[in-house]
């Protein structure tokens, strides 16, 4: 779709990828407005743009939308710009450095405290990330005799937009009470449609102009749009679903099986070649995965353990008698008189 022939408009795809849920939100909205008579203008705007219906909390709200619409914003415009440069495989590689991104920022902004061995196992994700992007890199001097700058630093920019999207949207969930995974995704796309609609008008007469003088037509390029903008908008429903349970460092080291699926994929479905060192760097990231899945339910159980050893046992079970009665008439006055009578 983002091949120069095709439709090189890296700001409109990602536009139109952000409509479905964009139109879910106003539809939303305007039935709830219908149906309970709102007469409030700024609020009714303000749960449009947050997503969420909640008077008390919509300055918050919006502050975190568009937070959130920038780095939805910059996680997926950057990625498109990256594709008009480099291979859909070199992007994947590269992005597997998320684990990396998410961890960082997950500690130092949500202190999340993870095993030990839990961070160690980032360093074979991390390493066999930069071992397999190298021999790509290689690969493609190789062929092609070029790399592109723009398309490596695009890589690397749109994988810290989305792991501080995904940080964000974590701490968005346990700070604002009672909303989900569905309405962050709503504000996501609600709050990147909003910000990126003026680069699209300015953008049309340019798209007009090239379709016109583009053999392909209309009917194919929107075809692709609209099958694009619906698989993009289930698989970021699903991420958000998945975030919700678990923590943004598991969440973005899941995302590595799903990159690893996409770079074998597009090896065979465009004919590229990956190389033997590629494949090493693959291998050596998906064995860091296992490793890091593993410590992280020993760490589970280890929890589960103390939690289960610090829970209060029966007086039963401690020898203490409780064979006795309490005579409700006593007053208070009374049994403290009785405690304070007695010798010690």
């Amino acid at each position: 779709l983002l091949s120069r022939s095709v439709f090189p408009f890296p700001v409109s795809v990602s536009f139109i990828q952000m409509v479905p849920a964009a139109s879910i939100m106003v539809g939303q909205q305007l039935y709830v407005r219908s149906k309970y008579k709102s007469t409030a203008p700024f609020a009714t705007c303000g749960w449009m743009m947050a997503g969420y219906q909640s008077l008390k909390a919509h300055r918050a709200q919006w502050r975190w939308g568009f937070l959130l619409g920038l780095c939805c914003i910059g996680g997926q415009v950057l990625h498109r710009v990256a594709m008009l440069h480099v291979s859909v495989s070199l992007i994947q590689v590269l992005k597997s450095c998320g684990p990396f991104f998410a961890a960082s920022l997950a500690f130092f902004w949500a202190r999340e405290r993870l095993p030990t061995l839990a961070y160690a196992s980032l360093v074979p994700i991390v390493g066999g990330v930069v071992l397999s992007a190298r021999g790509q890199i290689h690969h493609h001097r190789e062929t092609d005799g070029s790399s592109s700058i723009v398309g490596l630093m695009c890589s690397l920019a749109s994988c810290f937009c989305l792991a501080l999207a995904s940080v964000g949207s974590k701490q968005m969930m346990n700070s604002l009470d009672g909303i989900s995974s569905t309405n962050i995704w709503l504000v996501m796309n609600s709050w990147s449609a909003l910000l990126l609609s003026p680069l699209v008008l300015y953008e049309m007469s340019t798209i007009y102009k090239f379709m016109d003088g583009s053999e392909l037509g209309w009917t194919y390029v929107v075809g692709l749009l609209a099958v694009d903008a619906l698989c993009v908008s289930f698989s970021f429903r699903l991420s958000m679903y998945l975030l919700e349970q678990i923590s943004p460092t598991t969440h973005s080291v899941l995302t590595l099986c799903k990159r690893i699926v996409v770079i074998c994929v597009a090896a065979l479905y465009f004919g590229w070649d990956i190389s033997l060192r590629s494949a090493v760097g693959i291998g050596i990231s998906g064995v860091g995965t296992l490793c890091y899945a593993q410590s992280l339910s020993q760490g589970s159980k280890v929890r589960a353990e103390l939690n289960s050893s610090d829970e209060p046992q029966p007086p039963e079970e401690m020898g203490i008698n409780t064979s006795f009665r309490i005579d409700k008439s006593l007053s208070i006055g009374s049994i403290l008189g009785r405690v304070v009578g007695k010798d010690s």
